[in-house]
């Protein structure tokens, strides 16, 4: 998971603490630290730390579909999918997560 964070294009930039919860892989539960520079910086995803104020709650099946593009954090938020902690931050991400271009599939079945 902080791999693909790492490496995924942001469309503003951001800096968030995502709180995660994976009961399948639990290396990926904890807080984590997102940082990019926008669509053409670069970006991380640490561990945060326990003590880091979050700014964002999310089961990690909620931050794959948002990291996917097919959704955005505040429709999940307001599906009660995703917990705002920091005003704002919401915002924020539902920003940086988007894509001018929604994702599809080229497969025909």
């Amino acid at each position: 998971m902080p791999a693909a964070l790492s490496r995924r294009r942001y469309q503003i930039p951001v800096d968030l603490v995502i709180e995660v919860d994976d009961p399948l892989l639990p290396e990926n539960a904890g807080r984590w630290r997102l940082r990019s520079d926008g669509p053409s910086g670069s970006g991380s995803c640490v561990p945060a730390g326990d003590r880091a104020e979050v700014d964002l709650a999310c089961d990690v099946a909620d931050l794959g579909a948002a990291y996917l593009g097919g959704v955005s954090f505040a429709t999940l938020a307001a599906a009660g999918r995703v917990r705002q902690a920091r005003p704002g931050a919401l915002a924020t991400a539902s920003t940086a997560f988007g894509w001018p271009r929604s994702p599809s599939s080229i497969e025909v079945f």
